[in-house]
């Protein structure tokens, strides 16, 4: 049941995320580079959800359940 839940949140925190950078993405029309988009992005905490959620499917699969 903790992996559900792990892999459950971490697919919210990653569709969040990854969110964010689509909607981000139109920072280019106003000018913005690609090294620019990345340093706008390392710098707000709503991108660093899609890291997270990346890590907790990664534990969620990795994990072993306890035998009872």
């Amino acid at each position: 049941m903790n992996r559900f839940i792990l892999y459950v949140l971490g697919f919210i925190f990653l569709t969040i995320g990854f969110t964010f950078f689509i909607l981000y993405f139109n920072l280019f029309i106003f000018g913005y580079s690609f090294i620019e988009y990345i340093l706008f992005l390392i710098g707000r905490w709503e991108c660093y959800s899609f890291v997270i959620g990346i890590f907790l499917i990664v534990v969620a699969m990795v994990r072993k359940e306890k035998k009872r």
